[in-house]
């Protein structure tokens, strides 16, 4: 009988502790982002707000890393501005002015729903002219703001300027969205990064140095061959805990959801004494990918 209560409490045992190795072996898990309303100015069309605000959401999805959430779509936040951000004329003093007044009660509705980021914005240009017979040239101009409501901090506004040509005004205007890929990936990757950590160290090469590791990321958070990360070890300063970058890592493979082989192109040496001696060391994915 007592051989019995102690096969059941171990049954019970591996039924509590199996959800928690489960939730282990995966990756970072991805944060929740909104994309808010986007403002205009005057010159602005509706269906073309409509349109760049549509891109940039699609951007955010391709990158792979977040859930993208319309605003449009979360009851509590219908009909309302875009946080209070941005303001008609969207100078850069302008935009840096409209963050400090804006509604802490927009902020209270957004965090209610779980997310981490918001993105808003406004577009101030969108544009075209003649240049010739058939040939035309289209302008498109926005600006960008993101907040992240874990940290209660602004992101860095950034503009972004678009052009393009083609026979006709809608053509022009066209060409130029289409270049949108470029500059909202490298914005993604400037302020929206996401923190992983090492999972073993790769076998030594021919001279005894240890050039790859594996990384606790892969698909499920975007992350592609080329992909860059910082390494960062925990340490204290004079009893304060401050993070010391010790290296840099690139991304060589992909190998499943949640796992992806790296070069060490910075800080092999640093790092791998760090991870031997069992020291806390931090992935944070890096602002750009190199190919």
């Amino acid at each position: 009988m007592k051989k019995l209560f102690i096969l059941l409490l171990g049954v019970l045992g591996l039924f509590v502790f199996l959800p928690t190795l489960v939730r282990a072996q995966h990756g970072p898990s991805k944060d929740m982002l909104i994309v808010d309303y986007f403002s205009r100015t005057p010159a602005v069309s509706m269906p073309y707000l409509a349109t760049i605000r549509n891109e940039v959401m699609a951007a955010f999805i391709r990158r792979g890393r977040y859930r993208v959430v319309d605003a449009e779509s979360v009851a509590a936040l219908q009909g309302s501005s875009a946080l209070g951000l941005f303001v008609q004329q969207a100078t850069p003093y302008a935009i840096q002015e409209a963050a400090r007044v804006r509604r802490e009660s927009r902020l209270e509705a957004i965090r209610s729903t779980g997310t981490r980021y918001l993105v808003s914005g406004v577009v101030t240009q969108c544009a075209f002219k003649q240049t010739g017979q058939d040939a035309f040239s289209g302008e498109v101009t926005f600006w960008l703001c993101g907040y992240d409501l874990a940290q209660n901090e602004q992101l860095e506004p950034q503009t972004i300027h678009l052009t393009g040509s083609g026979a006709s005004a809608t053509e022009a205007l066209r060409k130029a969205l289409e270049g949108i890929a470029a500059p909202m990936e490298q914005y993604i990757n400037r302020n929206y990064k996401f923190t992983t950590r090492i999972l073993e160290l790769a076998e030594p090469d021919r001279k005894g140095r240890r050039t790859e590791l594996y990384v606790h990321c892969g698909t499920e958070m975007g992350v592609r061959r080329g992909d860059l990360f910082l390494v960062y070890e925990q340490t204290e300063v004079g009893g304060v805990p401050v993070q010391k970058e010790v290296g840099k890592l690139r991304v060589r493979e992909v190998q499943g959801p949640d796992v992806a082989l790296c070069v060490i192109s910075r800080g092999d040496e640093q790092i791998g004494e760090a991870f031997d001696s069992g020291r806390p060391l931090t992935v944070v994915s890096d602002m750009h990918s190199l190919f």
